[in-house]
């Protein structure tokens, strides 16, 4: 079984801006917590929904933050993050339940925020957003940080606005 903190560091040892490519890259290829090992290790994520606001902390012991998300095909979702430590410089992934990534924001230019703006959810299941640090496992920067989920969701066969 993979140590994925200790494999994410190898990445993010390359430099701020090339261990995030490595690690999205990680993501995508499912070297980095292939879901069957998160989901082996009991780690599913914390649920959310269209609609929640949620805390959480990411420091150099928990550089990542993984939150599920039951999605159904056709929802349409907005995640903002935000935080008052710049250092943490927060980025976001959506993966769904392959380990596939559906969206992104890697772009630390707003080292307060990061935003994806209406992601079409092109299958019903589940999905998982990841919120990490923008320097991965290297550093000592802790902090809060607020995820908000909002969005269009198919509700009984009706469309309702979160």
């Amino acid at each position: 079984m993979m140590d994925r903190k200790r494999h994410v560091h190898r990445f993010c040892r390359l430099g701020r801006s090339a261990g995030l490519a490595a690690l999205t890259l990680a993501l995508l290829v499912g070297l980095v917590a292939p879901l069957t090992t998160v989901r082996a290790q009991g780690n599913t994520g914390r649920a959310i929904m269209v609609g929640d606001v949620v805390t959480g902390s990411l420091s150099a012991e928990d550089f990542v933050q993984v939150y599920t998300l039951a999605a159904t095909a056709g929802d349409t979702i907005t995640i903002d993050v935000t935080t008052e430590v710049a250092e943490l410089a927060p980025v976001v992934v959506v993966t769904n339940e392959q380990g596939s990534v559906i969206a992104q924001d890697l772009d630390r230019a707003t080292p307060t925020t990061a935003n994806i703006a209406d992601i079409e959810v092109p299958d019903s299941g589940t999905y998982y957003i990841w919120v990490m640090r923008g320097s991965g496992a290297e550093g000592e920067t802790s902090g809060d940080f607020t995820l908000q989920l909002s969005g269009i969701q198919q509700v009984g066969g009706q469309t309702v606005t979160l």
